[in-house]
């Protein structure tokens, strides 16, 4: 049986790896004395050394994993007094997603422990790792610490609190001013989806990112849940441009909007409406208007079908309060919201993310169904705009005729290769798209 110290030594090193697992670095910081000597010479190119807690912990936390899982066993404990040493085993796997090369990596080894009892209980003095194997993407670590810092933020919105990252250059420090660029998706999206994957290269790109949820969606608060309304995500923007115009890090002369597939319609009425937008750009353009949207929703009958749906939920709403809802996404269901396959929405690995909930409210057909957005919008946009589509993108023409009604004495329309979603994550077409959007927005 294990004595009461040796059971306290355990509980000691497990704290380390739960906290570190939990990025509590403040927390991981209290099993170490002051200053411990670390060893961790078998894995990395840094000599083993005595190192102030408060330094290592600031070392942990800029390698920027997503998420890390430190799963330790077999523990060896000797205890002497006030001393004690631990042998034990141990398995880390790391991951940082979209990572050039491979999103994991993960390490085998042993650990030894020295610790010493204090008043504040068992802390400890030295630490060493002896690697074994490694296996995934060994250049992750560098990554990670080149990847970018993230921020969780808050803002309101029509009553409302909108939860939301702000992402920073990794070379942010505290002090400078940044250009800021919001990026905004398809409908029914979370911040998760598409705003993170353009979000982070962006901040690769030495811009700061605000991403956010809209209300009835993800984090945010408001109700209906899962209400598509591009009226009210418009609210929602022009709320989070005042947050941003008195946000410490971010430049209020230059904000930037990027709208992705439905985003489109919604970046491109923010631009015609407010002041201090200054670029604007689109990428795989979903332009919704009026001849074209029974094309995709079984004709004039289908939509009047929609709309009539609509109006008996919204009235349904009101009166007690119950939302008649959809799957966002279901190829067998023709009254999900998005009827036809879409490997997106059914890949764990691309689309069908945890953070997604797939769900639609059947209230916000009628506004989707009677959208116009090209008509009395183009011709509003005075602000450099710039738009990346193709011809396996949606409503091609809706694009070319939305930008050629543009007035803007600065625009660029790039015309390249690719299927619509694969502008949602796909590398090949997400960098084009940012390559193309960032050169713009400098010039």
């Amino acid at each position: 049986m294990q004595t009461p110290d040796k059971e306290l030594v355990i509980e000691t090193i497990n704290g380390i790896f739960n906290t570190a697992d939990k990025k509590d670095w403040k927390a991981c910081g209290n099993f170490f004395i002051e200053k411990p000597f670390i060893d961790y010479s078998s894995l990395s190119t840094f000599p083993a050394a005595t190192i102030s807690a408060i330094d290592m912990m600031n070392g942990w936390a800029s390698v920027r994993f997503k998420f890390t899982l430190h799963m330790i066993t077999n523990f060896d404990v000797q205890v002497n007094g006030d001393k004690a040493s631990a042998a034990f085993y141990g398995h880390s796997m790391h991951h940082l997603p979209y990572a050039k090369g491979g999103d994991t990596w993960e390490a085998y080894g042993s650990y030894n422990a020295e610790l010493v009892k204090t008043p504040a209980g068992w802390k400890v003095s030295a630490f060493k790792f002896n690697l074994k194997c490694q296996v995934g993407n060994r250049n992750l670590r560098a990554l990670a610490a080149a990847s970018p810092i993230e921020q969780k933020v808050s803002f309101t919105s029509e009553g409302e609190t909108i939860m939301g990252k702000l992402i920073l250059p990794h070379t942010y420090k505290e002090g400078q001013k940044l250009p800021v660029i919001m990026v905004f998706g398809a409908w029914t999206q979370v911040k998760e989806q598409i705003q993170n994957r353009y979000g982070r290269k962006l901040a690769e790109e030495g811009f700061a990112v605000l991403n956010f949820d809209f209300r009835f969606w993800g984090e945010s608060g408001g109700k209906p849940r899962y209400f598509e309304s591009t009226s009210e995500k418009v609210k929602d923007i022009m709320h989070a441009i005042e947050f941003l115009k008195d946000h410490p890090a971010i430049d209020a002369s230059n904000i930037s909007l990027i709208g992705v597939c439905a985003g489109a319609g919604i970046t491109l009425r923010v631009s015609a409406l407010s002041k201090d937008v200054k670029k604007t750009a689109t990428v795989a353009a979903w332009l919704q208007h009026p001849a074209t949207t029974p094309l995709f929703y079984g004709g004039e009958e289908g939509v009047k079908k929609r709309i009539s749906l609509s109006e008996a939920a919204e009235k349904k709403y009101r009166e007690s309060g119950v939302v008649d809802y959809v799957e966002a996404y279901n190829p067998n269901d023709p009254a999900a919201a998005m009827f036809f396959p879409i490997d997106y929405y059914s890949n764990i690995e691309r689309g069908r993310i945890p953070e997604w909930d797939n769900q639609f409210a059947v209230m916000g057909w009628k506004e989707w169904m009677t959208m116009n957005s090209i008509d009395e919008l183009a011709d509003k946009i005075n602000i450099p705009l710039i738009m990346v589509h193709s011809d396996g993108s949606s409503l091609p023409d809706n694009v070319k005729k939305f930008f050629n009604a543009v007035p803007s004495l600065s625009k660029k329309l790039v015309w390249t290769e690719g299927e619509h979603t694969q502008f949602y994550d796909h590398d090949e077409q997400v960098d084009l798209a940012v390559t193309e959007i960032v050169k713009f927005f400098r010039s």
